[in-house]
């Protein structure tokens, strides 16, 4: 062997001159040379290979791989974590040259920062990989915008990708976990990772990972929404009114399936407000926001009204039936209320359906809805409120909507045709279309039921399983992969023939 590289040194510099040479070696003894190039010099190798026979051979060898394993991480930042005693048919048989090759194809426009993500399991590279791809797929550089008050087109700024440490790192992590969870003062209100430093059209910019609790105790006990997700304080660009930068980000790690975030940061003006935020004048701010993940004690979804979680359960034959809307559970079945927010649940009580004002578009006969609960159809010529407070003055003690459309409703609202009318004075329920077939169904069999307005910690707080396992891949330390693209969408440029 020792000759055999002494012989590759003294052939002509010609790639194409050595490659000739040396393909008249056994493939075996030809893998052992091209092991010893470097990763750059294997990329030409197996260009001047070609076609030759012995092409496949050398490139399904485990050394083979391991050199473009090496070029992946040196040109890419994409570390694939192969064991010391890694054989292709107990792997297998990942990972083959052809897959990493597929990689640096997906990931050529991103630049890895932080020397990219590390520790990818052979089998998850395409995976990985993809996610690149799907940013830059998504989000075309100088794409049309046609978004409210903008129309122009998108210049990228930058496409990264990098992993994160120092999320769940120590106690105060947890600590505000838990101070979300048992809604209890004093927990951290920001803990953040450690930043990672990137440059936006020539600014120094930093980019972390941020678990965040607001507090909305102005009226009520301590209400903490928690987020978690990019903190955009480290971007201080300076902003130009018309314009903004959009956020787009995805994160995963083993075992959690992918989150994606979106920012939006618009030009800040700091008239009006208190003096700490004059030096945030003129700079690009964050406006809207959608993070990894968001909890809150809200009603029935993460964007609902903050202060119960609303539930119907049906009583039949002496046995209950539970159909129960909560933020990880039924969340498309059952919607709310504005005016549940300072009401109490009802008690048992038949469910009542009259097809003959099925729309509560006009007046039931005083009393005829005696201590039901009335289950109305949504439409006609009125609003939900009116509805209910239609069946309310017959004696209704609760109103469950029915739709028989697809239209998402998460929250009732007292304002039809532009009036905001009068808050009700009973629970109330609006329910999708195939939970309102059966409770029509169930009204026909006389069958009781119960609006359920739960206010209790245990079901107004939680933390998705999802969130559960990415903290405990945090806390044993695994990578935490973060892509992120940042774009400036701007207005078209008209020029004077234009106008």
């Amino acid at each position: 062997m020792a000759l055999v590289t002494e012989a590759w040194h003294e052939l002509p510099s010609s790639t194409y001159t050595r490659v000739n040479a040396l393909t008249v070696l056994p493939p075996p003894i030809l893998t052992e040379v091209l092991s010893m190039c470097s990763p750059q010099c294997l990329s030409r190798v197996e260009v001047a290979l070609g076609s030759k026979s012995t092409r496949e051979e050398v490139c399904d060898n485990v050394l083979i791989d391991r050199i473009w394993a090496a070029l992946l991480a040196q040109q890419a930042g994409m570390h694939i974590a192969l064991p010391d005693n890694f054989r292709r048919e107990e792997e297998g048989g990942v990972p083959r040259a052809s897959r990493i090759k597929a990689a640096f194809r997906s990931t050529r426009p991103s630049l890895a920062l932080a020397k990219g993500w590390r520790d990818i399991r052979p089998d998850a590279l395409a995976d990985h990989a993809a996610i690149i791809a799907q940013l830059d797929g998504d989000f075309p550089d100088g794409r049309q915008i046609s978004d409210p008050g903008l129309d122009g087109r998108a210049r990228r700024l930058a496409l990264h990708h990098f992993d994160v440490s120092g999320c769940f790192a120590n106690s105060s992590w947890n600590s505000a976990v838990d101070g979300f969870l048992e809604a209890s003062h004093g927990a951290p209100r920001q803990v953040s990772s450690q930043p990672v430093y990137i440059e936006i059209d020539g600014t120094a910019a930093t980019l972390r990972l941020t678990l965040e609790a607001s507090d909305r105790s102005r009226s009520r006990d301590v209400i903490c929404d928690l987020n978690f997700g990019i903190d955009l304080e480290g971007v201080s660009l300076p902003a130009v009114k018309g314009r903004r930068l959009q956020v787009e980000s995805i994160l995963c790690c083993s075992g959690v399936a992918r989150q994606s975030a979106s920012y939006t940061l618009e030009h800040f003006d700091a008239t009006g407000f208190p003096d700490v935020h004059a030096r945030f004048h003129g700079m690009f701010r964050t406006r809207r926001c959608r993070h990894f993940w968001s909890f809150g004690p809200n009603a029935n979804r993460p964007s609902g009204i903050i202060g119960h979680v609303a539930r119907l359960e049906i009583h039949c034959t002496g046995e209950t039936v539970v159909t129960e809307s909560l933020p990880s559970t039924f969340e498309d079945q059952v919607g709310t209320a504005e005016w549940n927010v300072d009401l109490l649940g009802s008690a048992v009580a038949p469910l009542f359906h009259d097809a003959s004002n099925a729309f509560a578009d006009r007046p039931f006969p005083p009393g005829s809805l005696d201590g039901v609960i009335a289950l109305v159809l949504r439409g006609g010529s009125s609003g939900f409120a009116q509805k209910a407070s239609t069946v309310q003055a017959a004696g209704a003690v609760g109103c469950v909507i029915c739709r028989d459309d697809n239209e998402d409703v998460t929250i009732m609202s007292r304002t039809f045709q532009g009036k905001e009318h009068p808050s009700p004075r009973i629970p109330s329920l609006i329910v999708d279309a195939d939970v309102s077939k059966q409770l029509l169904r169930l009204a026909q069999q006389s069958i009781s039921a119960r609006i359920m307005l739960d206010r209790s910690r245990r079901v107004m707080r939680q933390i998705s399983p999802e969130f559960r396992s990415f903290q405990r891949c945090a806390e044993l330390g695994e990578p935490l992969h973060l892509a992120v693209l940042i774009e400036e969408h701007a207005p078209d440029q008209r020029s004077d023939d234009d106008v």
